[in-house]
């Protein structure tokens, strides 16, 4: 382990530390719990494990099971270990190391990337908003986002089988993982070519036992309550945007609209990254794969992806904060350094990338901490998302060629140990000369 890897699960053991604390002594023993949907989970909980399998009779308090199966095995896990749901101060524990486990998989993914410092990963500590949605809440969205990071960090290191049984795990918990899938799927492409195929049959099969017990009984209820795509959100909810009227909100065509413009903007990214035209070469001019696509470009694709996605979501809720709050300090360093070494000095842009980061993160955790939202906050959140989306654009080109030329680093490497491997001393020699 060199230097600093050591110091990096150093801090990683000294942040989770403080956590634990924050956590266990200062926020579940002080803070109030707030009801909002546990009670119904356990309601839609007890259903399926009273036998019933038809989706459209799985409801409680707040309304109908409108998640995957995944949800419900997790779910029902907690309904167990909490005493049928009844034990909060349990069910409070379990979701504190659910926390920490978040924390353990945001922060390896930030190293496995190599391309933001301590000093900004740390952000991904300060949330209070975050806290809240996990052990005062109880809310799923969170427990999807440990199985993304950890499908992300098995991608960083080329382990793609055991990446894609962990992302489509994490889709059963919750559909807005779909929101990473345009970056998983580039990255795939680029490694795997057409034997990306197989990733993809290997998301659809565990999708489809995962949810057999359901579409054996009825498979339309099934689909039509965990993978509702017109699923219409309540306004009074929405935090993203509280300054349109209630008319404007509900109008299929802003929803049409929102689509379009994030599909024109994933395309246009990954286009002016060269990436989408890598993956063409690959797949229908015999170009060869990227052997070795970098931690640092599987890992920034599909932050990217989900922040895109984010950007032009019909709403968002207060919980849904957790889909993306860790993604944010790390797409801000990244574009924004970029963006800065344009016409700073190295040190200067760093000044300026880490005192962007925390603006955004200052500004977007004062909107998710004011609660109901406001057209302020609203205004306040997309200007904040353009922002956002704005540096991805604009540093796109210029991000992807430094991960070209750390493909072309590393697989360089791989050659070179293969030619070690096959020549003994000779193949050593060609290997150095190869370098120099």
């Amino acid at each position: 382990m060199g230097q600093n890897s050591m110091m990096w699960m150093g801090a990683i053991t000294v942040l989770i530390a403080i956590e634990a604390v924050a956590v266990f002594k200062l926020i579940i023993p002080r803070v109030p719990y707030t009801e909002i949907d546990w009670e119904a989970y356990m309601s839609q909980i007890r259903g399926y494990l009273s036998g019933e399998r038809n989706y459209t009779h799985l409801e409680g308090a707040t309304g109908p099971l409108v998640y995957p199966a995944g949800f419900v095995y997790v779910y029902a896990a907690l309904y167990r270990l909490a005493e049928d749901g009844t034990n909060i101060e349990m069910a409070q524990l379990a979701f504190g190391v659910l926390y920490l486990l978040l924390i353990y998989f945001v922060l390896r993914v930030y190293q496995r990337s190599a391309l933001i410092p301590l000093s900004v990963a740390i952000f991904a500590c300060l949330s209070r908003r975050l806290h809240s949605i996990f052990v005062l809440r109880l809310f799923n969205d969170g427990i999807a986002m440990i199985v993304v990071f950890a499908a992300l960090l098995m991608y960083s290191k080329r382990r793609w089988i055991v990446g894609s049984v962990m992302y489509t795990f994490a889709l059963s918990i919750k559909m807005n993982i779909l929101l990473f899938l345009p970056g998983i799927a580039i990255t795939l492409v680029q490694a795997k070519g057409w034997a990306a195929v197989v990733d993809a049959i290997v998301m659809v099969v565990i999708q489809l036992a995962l949810g057999w017990p359901f579409l054996e009984y009825d498979a339309h209820s099934y689909f039509n309550r965990a993978f509702n795509f017109g699923r219409q959100f309540e306004h009074k909810w929405t935090v993203n945007w509280k300054y349109l009227t209630l008319e404007a909100f509900a109008d299929r065509r802003l929803h049409l609209a929102l689509l379009v413009l994030h599909v024109a903007c994933l395309l246009a990214f990954f286009i002016r990254a060269g990436r989408i035209q890598k993956c063409l070469r690959i797949l229908f001019l015999g170009a060869e794969k990227v052997k070795t696509v970098s931690a640092s470009e599987v890992i920034t694709s599909a932050l990217v992806s989900n922040m895109i996605g984010i950007v032009f979501c019909r709403s968002l809720h207060f919980q849904f904060y957790s889909w993306y709050f860790h993604c944010l300090p790390f797409i801000v360093w990244v574009f924004g350094g970029r963006f800065f070494r344009r016409f700073l000095s190295e040190a200067a842009a760093s000044v300026a990338a880490f005192t962007t980061v925390a603006v955004v993160f200052a500004v977007v955790e004062y909107v998710y901490n004011v609660y109901p939202a406001t057209p302020l906050t609203s205004s306040l959140l997309t200007a904040a998302h353009l922002f956002v989306l704005a540096l991805m654009l604009s540093g796109s080109r210029h991000v992807y060629t430094v991960f070209d030329y750390l493909d072309g680093v590393e697989q360089e490497k791989g050659e070179e140990k293969s030619e070690e491997r096959g020549g003994g001393v000779d193949g050593k020699g060609e290997a150095k000369a190869k370098v120099e």
